[in-house]
């Protein structure tokens, strides 16, 4: 399995309306969101989640994924207090332009899960209660003989069926995974696995954190403002008007950050959230840092090239130098950068 993403809505500060929508493009393919369908509101736990505003048909938070025929999906629900639902599609799974599968809200709070748009293959034993946190975690395995659906609520199945045809396509791969606006629902602590030909585990409620940088470990690129890289980058917001800069290859920018404080558990995962673009004309790269211990992790990425900017989502589901899985006290004490590449 390949964890393919992580979104806890933490990184777009107390932006609204046409900011948050123009925040949440950087990083999802967000072309069919108005500026009144979404706001930032309170997590489960900490840290902010996001709630629709309206019921809409199409659009919301779209990612495309690797090629795959087994999908897992994890999230923090909320379905608002007092509102009535009407078989809202929740989650669609694409093929291309094809529907390989829909997670729908029904009226009465159950979720079901149809082949494509229309063959219903199941219902769960359990609701989701309005006003009220419930981590939903979805797994389909893509066969039209053999595939598999499973659903779980906090941890515990509420539907689970095997050895069915879970195939709406001519192709048996999801490459699309789709959340629909349903009104005052609220979303958070989002995990995507994804992969090719194996069926992954659900993972169980998670929660995100972010963390933001406290000081210079090592201190080599221009700052917009003032004397100190990580006083330009800690914004806890996507945005640009402060930043550092550098042109010469090999030079490396590294900071220290916060500590976990509200996470005391396992660690699934670390991801590095970096923008960055080039002004320069010509294919420009830049190298995603993770330093940990003796061991440097070093992405290459490359850049938009006419002024503008990419949101670089790096996800460290090992240690880099253990080959493990995080410690608290690992991720702690590791550091986090950038370098300039060719």
């Amino acid at each position: 399995m390949s964890l393919y993403m992580l979104e806890g809505f933490e990184s777009y500060g107390t932006a609204t309306g046409a900011d948050l929508i123009t925040e949440l493009s950087q990083k999802w393919a967000t072309s069919y969101m108005d500026a009144d369908w979404a706001t930032l509101v309170d997590g489960p736990s900490f840290g902010t989640a996001l709630r629709w505003e309206n019921d809409e048909t199409y659009g919301g938070l779209i990612t495309p994924i690797k090629v795959a025929n087994t999908i897992v999906i994890g999230f923090a629900a909320k379905p608002g207090s007092g509102v009535s639902y009407y078989n809202e599609t929740l989650i669609r799974l694409m093929t291309g332009v094809s529907y390989q599968g829909e997670l729908v809200l029904t009226s009465t709070g159950h979720l079901n899960y149809y082949r494509g748009a229309s063959s219903l293959l199941g219902t769960t034993s359990e609701t989701l209660p309005m006003g009220t946190w419930t981590y939903v975690e979805l797994k389909v395995y893509v066969d039209n003989s053999i595939g598999t659906l499973d659903i779980h609520f906090n941890g515990q199945s509420v539907l689970s069926l095997n050895s069915i045809d879970t195939l709406a396509s001519a192709a048996s791969t999801i490459t699309e995974v789709q959340f629909h606006p349903i009104k005052y629902f609220s979303i958070d602590d989002i995990y995507i696995y994804d992969d090719i030909g194996g069926v992954g585990s659900m993972q169980g409620p998670i929660a995100i954190e972010q963390l933001l940088p406290t000081g210079d470990d090592t201190h080599n690129w221009t700052p917009s403002t003032g004397a100190n890289g990580y006083e330009v980058v800690d914004n806890p917001e996507i945005e640009d008007t402060t930043y550092i800069s550098d042109s010469t290859v090999n030079t490396v920018e590294l900071w220290s950050y916060e500590d976990l404080s509200e996470i005391d558990g396992a660690i699934l995962a670390a991801q590095q959230h970096t923008r960055a673009g080039s002004d320069d004309v010509g294919l420009r790269t830049i190298d995603i840092i993770c330093e940990s211990g003796a061991t440097t992790d070093s992405t290459s990425v490359g850049l938009t090239t006419d002024g503008g900017f990419d949101v670089i989502e790096v996800i460290y589901e090992d240690d880099p130098n253990t080959s493990s899985a995080w410690t608290i006290s690992n991720l702690n004490a590791a550091n986090f950068g950038v370098k300039v590449g060719d």
